[in-house]
C-alpha cells in the first residue's frame, strides 16, 4: 500500500545508532524539531525491538537518562515530545520493571503513525496544489519525491491519477469554504487554516459528512451562549477543530442548530449513513478546559 511505502523509505532515513538523523517532513509534521528528533530515535528503537524478538508487540524501556544521553534533550524536552506524540494518538507508554527496577516503556502505534503521517503528507499537497497549477502538479512533490526513491529499490507506488487531483481539488476547496465561513459567522476574522483545523474538516468530509453539515454545526455553535464564551471563566469554546474533532461531536452542534437536543425540524440534516443521532443531550459537549481562549487565532 501508500501507506506502507511511504513509512518504509521514511524508516530507511531515520534514526540509527549513533547518528541523530531526523527527516525533515518530522519536523513539519509534529511542528517542532526536538519531538522530531524523539520521533526518529523512536522509529529507530522501534524497529530495533521488533527486529530483535525479545520484545512484545514493539514495546522497548528506556529511562529518560538513556534518551537523554542518546539525543541530548533535557528530560523536560523528552516529556514534552512524549506528551505531544501521545496526544496525536502514536505513542503509547507503561511502566513495568526492567532488571528489577520500574522502568517506562515505550511502543510506536504503527498503523496509527502510518494513517496519520499519510494524511497530513496528503493535506500539505492540498495546499501546495491551490497555489500551483495543475500542469505543474507541484501539489503532488512529495509522493513524486517518494516515488522516485523508492523506484530505485524496484518498490512500487501506483501513479497519481487525474481523478486523485480531483478529488484532493474538491476536498481542499470545500475545507477552505467551511473556515471562511466559520471565521466570520463566529467573529474570527484574524484566525489562520491551521492544520489542526484542515485536518479535521478534511477527515469529517471524507467520513461522507456534506459541507452543509459542518456549516449547520458552525451554526449550532454559535448559537451556544456556553461555548460563546458565557460560562463561569468567560472562555470560548468555538474553535473549528472543536466543532470537527469527531463525527459526533459535528453531529451534537448540528443538534444545537436545530433545536437544543436534536428535535428535527424541516429540512434538518442527518448524519452520512447514520441512524438520528442528533438526540444527544448538550452535555455530551462538555469537555476538560484550561481558563483560556481556545480560539488562539
Amino acid at each position: 500500500m501508500l501507506r506502507d511505502n511511504i513509512l518504509a523509505v521514511i524508516r530507511a532515513f531515520a534514526g540509527q545508532a549513533r547518528i541523530l538523523t531526523i527527516p525533515v517532513i518530522f519536523i513539519e509534521y509534529t511542528g517542532s524539531l526536538d519531538c522530531a528528533l524523539f520521533l526518529a530515535q523512536l522509529l529507530f528503537h522501534s524497529d530495533q525491538a521488533i527486529a530483535g524478538g525479545h520484545s512484545e508487540k514493539g514495546w522497548f524501556p528506556r529511562g529518560y537518562k538513556e534518551w537523554s544521553v542518546e539525543i541530548h534533550l533535557g528530560e523536560y524536552e523528552i516529556r514534552k515530545a512524549i506528551n505531544q506524540l501521545k496526544s496525536m494518538g502514536i505513542l503509547e507508554t507503561r511502566v513495568k520493571k526492567h532488571n528489577g527496577a520500574p522502568t517506562v516503556w515505550f511502543r510506536l502505534k504503527e498503523a496509527d503513525f502510518s494513517e496519520s503521517i499519510l494524511e497530513f503528507l496528503q493535506n500539505r499537497n492540498l495546499r501546495n496544489h491551490r497555489m500551483d497549477s495543475v500542469e505543474t502538479q507541484d501539489s503532488f512533490l512529495v509522493e513524486e519525491n517518494m516515488r522516485e526513491i523508492v523506484s530505485k529499490d524496484n518498490g512500487a507506488i501506483p501513479p497519481v491519477s487525474e481523478k486523485s487531483y480531483s478529488d484532493f481539488n474538491d476536498l481542499a476547496r470545500k475545507a477552505q469554504e467551511a473556515f471562511d465561513y466559520w471565521r466570520e459567522r463566529l467573529n474570527h476574522p484574524d484566525a489562520k487554516f491551521t492544520d489542526d483545523r484542515r485536518r479535521k474538516v478534511v477527515a469529517r468530509l471524507r467520513e461522507g459528512y456534506t459541507l452543509e453539515q459542518i456549516k449547520r454545526g458552525i451554526d449550532g455553535c454559535a448559537a451556544s451562549s456556553f461555548h460563546r464564551g458565557e460560562n463561569d471563566t468567560h472562555t470560548l469554546f468555538d474553535d473549528l477543530e472543536l466543532i470537527c474533532r469527531s463525527g459526533s461531536k459535528l453531529e451534537g452542534f448540528i443538534a444545537r442548530a436545530n433545536g437544543n437536543g436534536g428535535s428535527k425540524k424541516h429540512g434538518s440534516i442527518q448524519a452520512p449513513g447514520r441512524e438520528d443521532r442528533t438526540k444527544t443531550p448538550a452535555s455530551s459537549d462538555n469537555f476538560a478546559f484550561n481558563p483560556k481562549r481556545v480560539i488562539g487565532g
